[in-house]
């Protein structure tokens, strides 16, 4: 990998941001904080102030939008929010993350405009792998792109690599990533301990089968330049935090400015890691930042995160 080590940008800059719909999830993954899954926050009705947001932070800027919840499918509006969504710029590109676990024929029904579903297995919480294999093949053959995640606990290296095996054996369009875990529960986002030089290369690796269907013309994602699908991004996020050299301490990052993070609640931070401080909330009002951050934190180990802006001052 390439890249000036005193400067991290994607090739074309746009605004991204991130929003935990509710918290509601039918997993409970030990090393998933418990507020993405108590059910304090049910979904919306009214999504208006959301939308607004959008709008008062992207100013007509390519957006790349991450749903997180919760698990987002479970969400009623939820094809009517991204329909919504597309409409507040000409350049959106809508992604989310899911377990997968709604039904086959549930899946066989979505259609919700959205660009790249990304799909987490999680044998921790006892996911069926055939299962998501199986939603893979008729996402994308329905025309979306699909990213899989193989959360990767050092206890279950050996089950990641034969599944890894089974989703290239089986040729399905999407790219498959070996996922290290990190500590998100003390809020410090450090990688779990137990992982091996040998587990820590394994997850430099990704499988690609790139021969995707071509799509409608309401999935906008391969018009902001970031095509991660197509290699064209600068900089791996999974090999910046296997290799250890996901450290910007001292570095100016554009927190808030080139990303923002709405929790459940309504609190808006500029970056996950919620390192500078709150900006505002939904409802009560906000301010977003002008100038870039110093970062003080040792570690970056979040692929939002990491994707902001930085460079050294």
């Amino acid at each position: 990998m390439n890249f000036e080590l005193t400067k991290l940008q994607t090739n074309i800059p746009f605004k991204s941001m991130t929003w935990v719909a509710h918290t509601f999830c039918n997993y409970s993954c030990d090393y998933c904080i418990p507020e993405f899954y108590d059910g304090t926050y049910r979904w919306l009705k009214d999504y208006s102030h959301i939308l607004k947001l959008v709008k008062d932070f992207r100013q007509d800027k390519p957006l790349r939008f991450d749903i997180m919840g919760g698990e987002p499918t479970l969400w009623p509006k939820f094809k009517d929010f991204c329909t919504e969504l597309n409409e507040t710029g000409d350049t959106t590109l809508i992604m989310y993350t899911t377990n997968g676990s709604r039904t086959i024929n549930w899946w066989k029904r979505y259609d919700a405009p959205t660009s790249e579903v990304g799909i987490t297995y999680h044998p921790i919480s006892g996911a069926d792998i055939n299962h998501i294999i199986e939603v893979t093949k008729i996402l994308s053959d329905k025309g979306y792109r699909v990213k899989i995640w193989l959360m990767m606990l050092p206890v279950h290296y050996r089950h990641i690599r034969k599944v890894y095996k089974k989703i290239a054996k089986n040729k399905l369009n999407c790219i498959a990533i070996p996922k290290l875990v990190s500590n998100w529960r003390d809020s410090s986002g450090v990688l779990l301990s137990g992982y091996t030089d040998e587990m820590l290369k394994f997850c430099k690796k990704r499988y690609n089968n790139l021969i995707y269907p071509k799509q409608e013309a309401k999935f906008s994602h391969n018009l902001l330049g970031y095509d991660e699908f197509n290699h064209k991004r600068q900089v791996n996020v999974r090999e910046l935090i296997s290799t250890k050299k996901n450290s910007f301490r001292g570095w100016m990052c554009a927190t808030g400015i080139d990303y923002i993070a709405l929790e459940a609640n309504g609190d808006i931070y500029g970056s996950q890691c919620k390192h500078h401080g709150l900006l505002g909330n939904i409802k009560t009002g906000y301010i977003l930042p002008e100038a870039p951050q110093i970062c003080r934190r040792d570690w970056c180990n979040c692929g939002s995160d990491i994707d902001i802006y930085k460079y050294i001052k």
